[in-house]
């Protein structure tokens, strides 16, 4: 599956797609919150994927979109570290 995110100046939206039929099999809003730390945001985007009965395990890339500086390298060094995968 794929992890899409776009940041936004208000609310930042996550979503897990199948990978190979498209099909958005979860998604959340969060608001986007600055500053928020690597650790906050692993720890968020990791309950999240628990919650909805998946894992870091089942990602196998991730995608984002970002109009705020500030949170976009914290995302990707967050994703570098669900994933495993270097941005």
């Amino acid at each position: 599956m794929d992890l899409v995110i776009d940041v936004g100046n208000s609310e930042t939206v996550v979503g897990l797609i199948e990978a190979e039929g498209l099909d958005i099999v979860a998604h959340w809003r969060l608001s986007t919150t600055v500053p928020r730390t690597v650790d906050e945001y692993r720890l968020l985007l990791h309950s999240l994927l628990r919650d909805g009965g998946f894992s870091s395990d089942n990602v196998g890339m991730a995608v984002v979109g970002s109009v705020v500086p500030g949170v976009t390298g914290i995302i990707t060094d967050v994703l570098e570290l669900l994933t495993g995968k270097p941005p």
